[in-house]
């Protein structure tokens, strides 16, 4: 430290009097002064020492978790381990993934990773411990995190070409204190359009500094809050790097496109992708694109705010019913439930809404208001890849007086029923979404058909009957009523 001026006062730690011609001159003291001095002195250092090893060792042996250690230290301390994994799509297709998991096995990686949780002014360490694929003869890749709009310095920014990666065996702590409440995430930045098309992404929240319920330091309040984080993925990039082949990186067909790593209707019966909650609530909703294509998300039923852009406040909040977000952007968007229903929340760009080009699918789903006081119900559908699971059979013959054809997603099961005459068909409509269904022909109709519902029709003459559904492309089906059940094949 340089002097000041001679003959001034100086403002220094060692809280000398004055400055003069010979340096720093601390105030004298006399004997038992100096004597109380050393005892203070010698109980700092005893506090302080105490102090610094609890906080070492709350580092060293902290729990894994979303929300980080919690230890007499402001530090949070999470720990990540890279590694790959398997992740199942809507239709029920498998994707080889990389990617994150909390736990220190190899083949555990989640799609999307784990989101992290911490408070404005929160010290963070995320220790990310690269463990290697569990596939034999794929690539031991080099892994990083990169944290996506906190602003850190070079040595934690995650770039393998200005500081260092992780490789199979190798552990890097990155460090940063978090200054500012809003929506963030991170991905590896190792081969990053590879990698992170692999699934190599997370969400990241940073709350204010007295924990959730505004959406920073004395902003806007809310009631619940919901994370939606965006991206697709190309099943050939997947197949390639889980064959070790050379990905063709010109080609880039993502088939699959997903809200949490779930895709509709998946995305219908999930807490945290089906947005709920109580009439006048005001929901927080953040959004993460980290794809690489443009979404341009539309709520229904609803005007929006949105009260940030990429971890800061907007000087002032845009009301919008649609927002187009660009790959590795962020949104925070705050929406009052000002009435009753169910409303789709989806994307407007045409692929975005298709599971492998089956459309409805992908980046879909709803925001479902019920009255105060009633208790917020997931709808089911049958369980995670339900979609795949239907009954395929191209005919089936039944022999009694009464059948069944179940109706779900964009098929009638069976799609060709055989039936002797006199026989009543019943139309089930099993998948429990808010998908509307019917039944459609020249000699008989049915009404729109939601959840669970049915309807009857008793087929008297012997023929072939083909019918549809007026609300679903393509979806067909046929009746082909015999004259008795003996000579149905």
């Amino acid at each position: 430290m340089s002097n000041p001026p001679v003959g001034v006062p100086c403002a220094c730690r060692n809280r000398c009097s004055w400055v003069t011609d010979r340096g720093h001159e601390p105030p004298s003291v006399g004997a038992a002064a100096a004597r109380r001095l050393v005892r203070l002195a010698t109980v700092l250092a005893v506090v302080l020492g105490t102090s610094y090893a609890v906080a070492q060792h709350g580092t060293q042996h902290g729990h894994d978790a979303v929300h980080g250690t919690a230890h007499t230290s402001p530090t949070r301390v999470f720990h990540l381990y890279a590694t790959d994994g398997y992740h199942r799509t809507a239709d029920g297709a498998t994707l080889y993934i990389w990617g994150y998991s909390l736990e220190d096995v190899p083949g555990t990686a989640t799609l999307p990773a784990p989101t992290i949780e911490v408070n404005e002014g929160d010290h963070v360490e995320i220790v990310l411990t690269n463990i290697g694929p569990s596939r034999p003869g794929v690539q031991r890749a080099a892994h990083t995190i990169h944290l996506h709009g906190l602003d850190v310095d070079q040595a934690n920014d995650g770039v393998p070409e200005t500081g260092p990666s992780a490789r199979v065996g190798e552990s890097i702590t990155y460090r940063f204190t978090a200054t500012h409440a809003g929506t963030y995430w991170y991905h590896c930045h190792v081969e990053t359009v590879e990698h992170l098309t692999m699934g190599m992404y997370g969400a990241l929240v940073v709350h204010p500094a007295d924990g959730p319920g505004r959406a920073w330091t004395d902003g806007p309040s809310y009631d619940r809050a919901y994370t939606l984080l965006l991206s697709e993925s190309d099943p050939a990039w997947s197949a390639a790097v889980g064959e070790s082949r050379r990905v063709e990186r010109t080609r880039f067909d993502p088939r699959y496109f997903f809200i949490n790593g779930r895709s509709f209707p998946d995305t219908m019966t999930a807490s945290d992708t089906h947005v709920m909650g109580h009439l006048g609530e005001r929901v927080l909703v953040r959004l993460i694109n980290a794809g690489y294509g443009w979404r341009s998300m539309h709520m229904h039923g609803f005007h929006f705010e949105v009260i940030a852009s990429d971890g800061r406040p907007l000087p002032a909040p845009l009301l919008k019913d649609t927002i187009s977000i660009a790959p590795g952007e962020r949104y925070d968007l705050l929406v009052t439930l000002d009435q009753l229903g169910s409303y789709p929340f989806h994307s407007h760009v045409l692929l975005d809404n298709m599971n492998d080009g089956v459309y409805p699918g992908g980046i879909h789903t709803m925001v479902t208001v019920v009255p105060v006081g009633d208790p917020l119900e997931l709808p089911h559908h049958g369980g995670h890849g339900d979609q795949a699971d239907r009954v395929e059979s191209d005919a089936e013959a039944v022999g009694g007086l009464e059948a069944v054809v179940e109706m779900a997603y964009d098929r009638f099961s069976p799609d060709v029923l055989t039936v002797p005459v006199g026989t009543t068909v019943s139309w089930v409509k099993v998948d429990g979404l808010g998908r509307v269904h019917a039944v459609y022909a020249p000699t008989f109709k049915s009404p729109d058909m939601r959840a669970f519902e049915t309807w009857q029709h008793t087929f008297d003459e012997v023929g072939v009957f083909e019918y549809e559904c007026p609300h679903h492309n393509a979806m067909i089906g046929f009746i082909r009523v015999v004259e008795s059940a003996e000579s149905a094949p």
